[in-house]
């Protein structure tokens, strides 16, 4: 049995990742974990006790490179082999949990799927913001982006709509390869749910045409949206808080000028 990993390929085939170059898919206002990059040991264990504090799991399976790969991430450092125990699920053996999972590995993170291989700071970084926001002590964040976007997420088509609109805004680039099966499920969200004949014009790249355009991407799909890169198949509910808080900080960027 072949797994598909998230380019959209068979594992053996399956386009390479240098986890060296994924950046930040969030911001967390506290900075510890960036603090810590420098700190091998201690980042991880960092990392591990916000990930368990929020609830994550990572879906991998045995037959998957990616995910032998994520792991040593957490346990080579450190000799731990045990570093992801409680948060590690292994799809060949518990096969009824991974109902849904398209691709390994896939980390849930308070009820966010991110597909693909992440390196530690930026997963610490995702489960730092996830426990901040599920923390009922500290005030809510006010983000006109989340509450539009959450407010759309009923009305795919308007969602989509307004998402590209927050895409171009904020000058986002859509990286992707024409062996990328992700890559076309990614495009076909767009065009599905809108009646533009090129939604993703402007927007999207395609490295298999253009390739010296794509030189620092290191796996397919990749998102640029606001200086940041995501990698990995997002939703549209996602694409859309992403882009307009990107679209938020440009703002106000500009109005401290």
């Amino acid at each position: 049995m072949e797994m598909e990993t998230m380019t959209g390929g068979k594992q053996p085939k399956a386009v390479s990742f240098d986890v060296g170059q994924f950046e930040p898919a969030v911001r967390s206002p506290t900075r510890k974990c960036q603090s810590l990059e420098n700190k091998p040991a201690k980042l991880i264990k960092h990392t591990v006790r916000l990930l368990k504090e929020s609830e994550a799991v990572m879906f991998g399976h045995e037959q998957c490179g990616y995910c032998k790969k994520q792991v040593d991430l957490f346990t080579q450092p450190t000799n731990n082999d045990a570093a992801l125990r409680g948060i590690y699920v292994n799809c060949k053996e518990q096969p009824e949990v991974c109902e849904g999972v398209r691709g390994y590995p896939t980390w849930n993170i308070a009820g966010k799927n991110f597909v693909g291989l992440h390196n530690v700071s930026d997963l610490c970084q995702i489960a730092e913001l996830a426990l901040e926001d599920k923390d009922e002590s500290l005030p809510p964040r006010k983000s006109p982006a989340k509450a539009t976007c959450q407010l759309l997420a009923g009305d795919q088509r308007k969602l989509t709509k307004h998402t590209l609109e927050m895409l171009r805004e904020s000058d986002a680039q859509f990286y992707g390869h024409e062996r990328c099966g992700y890559c076309k499920k990614q495009t076909e969200l767009f065009v599905n749910n809108t009646d533009e004949k090129n939604p993703l014009g402007g927007i999207y790249v395609n490295c298999q045409n253009d390739p010296d355009k794509c030189q620092n991407i290191s796996g397919f799909p990749t998102w640029e949206i606001g200086g940041k890169t995501f990698v990995g198949y997002q939703d549209m509910k996602d694409l859309c808080q992403i882009a307009e808080l990107a679209v938020e900080d440009k703002v106000e960027s500009l109005g401290h000028r």
